[in-house]
């Protein structure tokens, strides 16, 4: 938390009304402690006041990810990026609200045009460039956001089809990370966020072996991760699956019963352990019968009592254990459970860089984009 006194800052704005990054910390402020849409309104001032990189790149972030004004914030991005700013923030900043705007549909991701794509990746290789030129205490603290640009880029390409360059990508971060040293661990802050976002690489990695058929050395790369101990396990495991490794993931999964979206690992039961498989088909078969009977009670009453919003909840509830109960009931009748897709879109998780506010004072964040400003801050 700040121990920002609001009443003294709003005495100073009155006094000094031009006085930009005086409205700015009261915008920060308001952040953490809403009031409406203050937050916004004092970033707006000082946008007003002084369309600097800074102010810019605040009002365009806040406005994507706290207002979702996809339109202005895109807009607003690139006032600053033809600035040509010297960190790095507006150009991730920018590449990330990109990713916001893709094509996402149930089975694949895609960017909206070629033009989309390139400029994505463009702005993540500056901002790689922008961040290795920080001061290496900067860069110490916050090595989290170069491994989670590195991945961005290989997202990218995984997403243009051209897994090569991908895997390229990941590897490279990796070899980043194996990299760093004792100083570079005890620098760092959210250590654990780190380590997901290094599990992530590797799961990624993993990922696109299996797509390219390099099995041994996707098993190779899970197995690293399961050593670590601390991974997701239904993801591993569906990954274990996919490399037809169906008794480890028996093992792994033991008395655990996934839901349905787990089919993966539904098919490695069905492969590894067939009663298993058969009692909890027959069980969720029971369960979503008995889902059905209840939510048809629950969505006459919310109709007659006209709550149109828990009756739509209600209804769509109804189609889902109806859509289970179809599936389900066909693996029973044919006694076998299909072979998943072995290709699936998205397979790839991509990376959220977090708060890339100029002066946020939660996260340490660049004071603002001078390269004076940022050594006196960080070196």
């Amino acid at each position: 938390m700040t121990d920002y006194d609001i009443d003294s800052l709003l005495n100073q704005s009155g006094k000094y009304p031009t006085n930009d990054k005086l409205l700015s910390k009261i915008a920060f402020y308001y952040m953490e402690n809403p009031d409406g849409n203050k937050d916004l309104e004092y970033l707006e001032k000082a946008y007003q006041i002084n369309s600097s990189i800074e102010n810019t790149h605040n009002l365009a972030y806040h406005l994507m990810y706290e207002y979702g004004d996809e339109k202005r914030s895109l807009s607003l991005q690139k006032q600053v990026l033809e600035q040509q700013p010297l960190s790095y923030y507006p150009y991730a900043s920018y590449a990330q609200m990109l990713q916001s705007t893709m094509v996402f549909a149930s089975d694949s991701t895609t960017f909206k045009s070629s033009w989309q794509a390139w400029e994505y990746i463009r702005c993540l290789k500056i901002a790689i460039d922008k961040f290795s030129a920080a001061p290496v205490k900067y860069q110490q603290r916050h090595f989290i956001h170069v491994i989670q640009m590195y991945n961005n880029l290989a997202y990218a390409y995984k997403v243009l089809k051209d897994n090569k360059t991908a895997s390229d990508y990941l590897a490279q971060c990796l070899q980043l990370q194996q990299g760093m040293t004792t100083e570079n661990w005890s620098q760092l802050e959210y250590q654990a966020l780190f380590e997901e976002e290094v599990n992530k690489v590797q799961l990624n990695m993993a990922r696109i072996l299996i797509a390219s058929n390099y099995m041994q050395q996707a098993k190779q790369v899970l197995d690293t991760i399961v050593a670590n101990q601390d991974y997701d396990k239904l993801d591993v495991a569906t990954e274990y699956a996919r490399l037809g490794e169906y008794q480890l993931v028996r093992s792994m999964i033991g008395n655990e019963v996934p839901d349905e979206s787990w089919d993966w690992i539904w098919y490695a039961i069905y492969q590894a352990d067939y009663n298993k498989w058969l009692k909890t088909r027959k069980s969720l078969l029971e369960e979503e019968t008995t889902q059905i009977e209840e939510s048809l009670v629950a969505v006459k009453q919310r109709f007659l009592e006209g709550d149109l919003d828990a009756y739509t909840s209600e209804s769509e509830i109804i189609e889902e254990s109806k859509q289970t109960i179809k599936a389900v009931s066909f693996m029973l009748r044919k006694n076998t459970h299909p072979l998943p897709k072995k290709c699936y879109e998205p397979d790839f998780d991509n990376s959220f860089h977090g708060c890339l506010l100029f002066g946020c004072p939660i996260h340490g964040n660049l004071v603002d984009d001078t390269s004076v400003a940022v050594i006196l801050n960080f070196n």
